[in-house]
């Protein structure tokens, strides 16, 4: 037990020196385009359908693997789906100067923010919407701001690496261990309870405002917009 208070102390201790100012810029800039790209939808037919796509995409893939709207194949189906996301924002940072993890996150920003532009556009209200992200987005946007961050810092330690920056006394090695200790010990749990949530207690949370409401979902807000376009 020791031992793994010294693992999580270490680890917390290198966030706070190497990754936090990356961390809070980042979920700036996540919340910017979120707010960008949501009040976009609200205005471009073209972005909501596109949005609408998207998801529909995911929807077939669920379909696909017969996972049902909560309960454990729901959690199963998010879990694969943000262990993959997540592990490619981190894996990401290995290739330099693109600093693709920032660009994967504002991808993610614009998503979010998409998705509440067209449920907004489609009648849906404000406590409604909290209702439906707000339970595990709590937990699994902070999470990828931090996968985000971690990839991002490790895109510029190879590029001060690669251009030899005598200030800069590097340890690859080290910082990628320190970055997948961070992923094991951190970002994992977290991204579990917030699968976790998304599939047994979101649903709930959502069906109980929803009833309160006397509104009766199963995706007909969406539906009933795509059979207007």
């Amino acid at each position: 037990m020791e031992k793994i208070k010294k693992v999580y102390l270490s680890e917390f201790k290198f966030l706070k020196k190497n990754i936090m100012k990356i961390f809070i810029v980042l979920f700036v800039i996540f919340i910017f385009y979120c707010i960008l790209m949501g009040e976009y939808a609200v205005e471009n037919e073209t972005f909501r359908q596109d949005i609408l796509n998207t998801l529909n995409e995911m929807k077939d893939r669920a379909e696909a693997m017969n996972v049902e709207e909560e309960g454990f194949s729901m959690f199963l189906f998010v879990i694969m789906n943000n262990i993959r996301a997540m592990g490619i924002t981190v894996i990401a940072g290995f290739l330099p100067f693109l600093f693709l993890p920032i660009f994967i996150l504002i991808g993610n920003a614009g998503v979010v923010g998409g998705t509440i532009g067209v449920y907004y556009t489609s009648g849906m209200s404000v406590k409604v919407l909290i209702s439906a992200i707000m339970p595990h987005g709590i937990i699994e946007i902070p999470n990828l701001v931090l996968c985000a961050s971690l990839g991002t810092y490790l895109n510029i330690c190879i590029i001060k690496k690669i251009t030899k920056n005598k200030k800069s006394d590097i340890n690859m090695k080290e910082i990628c261990l320190h970055i997948a200790k961070i992923f094991v010990i951190i970002v994992m749990p977290l991204l579990i309870i917030a699968s976790f949530v998304e599939g047994f207690i979101t649903p709930k949370i959502l069906k109980k405002v929803m009833d309160s409401s006397s509104i009766h979902y199963n995706s007909q807000y969406i539906n009933e917009y795509q059979d207007t376009q």
